[in-house]
């Protein structure tokens, strides 16, 4: 009855953990889907009002440019000339400080190379190490089962061998006392007799009896041996199994912590090699933009000069006028496309936001359920395995658990426990919180199964310990 009601109690905490976790992976991706939409919305608006914004502003500007240009036109004339050596000074300056650009740029990221290259490098080592270690415990652990398969083994070996040591003298006994009665009743049967020939006739019959009381006798002594041969020669059998299987295991762990050892090196060495092939197409990159930019300063210079030169040309600066508002009118419609495009990719931008919350809402909810059915799984798993009564006095916890204090208790008390709790292994203390009926509460989490209500059980400080699900509550001891 108490192993059903575990079993119960464990899977309706895992089917709450399920159905919490979908409630919440959806209302995640709820969530998720909205602010994105309204990220987009917010982005697309601010796109179109900046667009609108430019075009307007380029539509202004043009008609200011316009109507400057008429004054401007023949003061541009007369300063051309200096314009055009000035403009010679500042695309030479230009030209030295995109260089510059160019170095700091190959300089910065050969180093971000460098450092991305080192920390894979440290990360790999990291890896290995762990790897390393993990095989070491997972060696450790196979050769401690080794061992207790081997005790049981010759254990289980004893008991057999005591056991017909036991049947094997109650046989003898058994067969001494029918011998006894035999001889008991021939002995009668010549008391009644006349004549030496009967006499001599239950004397060979009394003869054969303890002869052949001896002879079961060694027989029954001869089958103990043989059996206590064969167990002893099984328990060695399964001995040596439990050892070879260890060491496969030692060995299957080893030659693990190898393989990801090297993989994480490999990774370690594409991290490096991909951080270096993306820093010199950066560089590359960088330095094309950046002699894109010279050539246009340069054919930007080579224009404005000669439009300063044919600048005193009344026709030619009508032409020039039409120009600036072509030019004008061309900004301000490479404004509104520009704008447009940043629509489109707020927009894009936006979905691919809503595309990556609803897979990590996804993921995060079959995670959840996976733990969930892990955890059930294994109390299951557990209650088959372990008998009713044992279970019942060492019930397993994994995972997240709510200790409550039902007694009044004092910062000392609190305290004195809280490290009491950390000194277990394989328990983190996660949370101390007051309660709405203003007790305590401390929330633990149990890396493994592990019996808490024994192990909590034996703090000096516990007087009452009693638990169920995932709630444990404890008296104090006060004073």
């Amino acid at each position: 009855m108490e192993e059903t009601q575990l079993i119960n109690e464990a899977k309706e905490a895992a089917m709450n953990t399920i159905v919490q976790a979908d409630r919440s992976a959806h209302d995640k991706v709820e969530r998720a889907t909205e602010e994105a939409k309204e990220k987009a919305e917010i982005k697309a608006r601010e796109a179109k009002e900046r667009a609108e914004r430019e075009a307007q502003e380029a539509m202004v500007l043009a008609e200011r440019e316009v109507e400057e240009a008429r004054v401007r036109a023949q003061k541009e004339a007369e300063d051309a000339k200096e314009a055009a050596k000035e403009g010679k000074q500042s695309l030479k300056e230009f030209k030295e400080s995109c260089n510059k650009a160019i170095k700091q740029a190959d300089l910065m990221l050969k180093e971000r190379a460098e450092r991305e290259a080192r920390d894979a490098k440290e990360r790999a080592g990291r890896e290995a190490r762990d790897a390393k270690e993990r095989a070491g415990r997972e060696a450790k652990d196979a050769m401690e089962r080794a061992k207790l398969e081997a005790k049981e083994a010759r254990e289980k070996a004893e008991r057999e061998r005591k056991e017909l040591k036991e049947e094997s003298n109650r046989e003898i006994k058994e067969r001494k006392k029918e011998a006894k009665r035999a001889v008991k009743l021939l002995k009668v049967k010549a008391g009644k007799g006349n004549g030496s020939m009967s006499r001599e006739i239950i004397n060979k019959e009394v003869e054969g009896i303890w002869e052949r009381m001896r002879r079961e006798d060694q027989e029954a002594r001869e089958r103990f041996q043989k059996a206590d041969k064969e167990a002893k020669e099984r328990a060695e059998r399964e001995v040596v199994e439990a050892k070879e299987r260890a060491d496969r295991e030692g060995k299957e762990a080893r030659e693990k912590a190898e393989r990801e050892a090297q993989e994480a090196m490999e990774r370690a060495n594409r991290g490096a090699k991909d951080a270096k092939e993306r820093a010199q197409k950066e560089f590359e990159e960088a330095k094309m933009r950046i002699t894109k930019e010279i050539r246009e300063a340069e054919s930007k210079a080579e224009r404005q000069a000669q439009e300063a030169k044919t600048a005193k040309d009344v026709v030619v600066k009508k032409l020039a006028e039409e120009a600036v508002m072509d030019k004008r009118k061309k900004e301000a419609q490479e404004a509104r496309d520009k704008g447009q495009k940043r629509i489109e990719e707020a927009w894009e931008k936006a979905q691919i936001e809503i595309e990556d919350a609803k897979k990590r809402a996804e993921q995060e909810a079959h995670a959840a359920k996976e733990m969930a059915q892990r955890e059930l799984q294994e109390v299951i798993t557990q209650t088959a395995t372990v008998g009713t009564e044992e279970l019942v006095g060492t019930r397993l916890y994994k995972g997240m658990v709510d200790i409550l204090i039902t007694s009044p208790a004092s910062y000392h008390q609190i305290t004195e426990l809280q490290e009491h709790l950390r000194k277990i292994q394989d328990l983190r203390l996660v949370l101390v919180r007051g309660t709405d009926e203003g007790g305590n509460k401390i929330i633990v989490s149990a890396g493994k199964p592990m019996p808490l209500l024994d192990i909590l059980s034996r703090i000096p400080i516990a007087e009452q310990v009693t638990g169920k699900a995932k709630t444990i509550q404890i008296e104090l001891r006060s004073g």
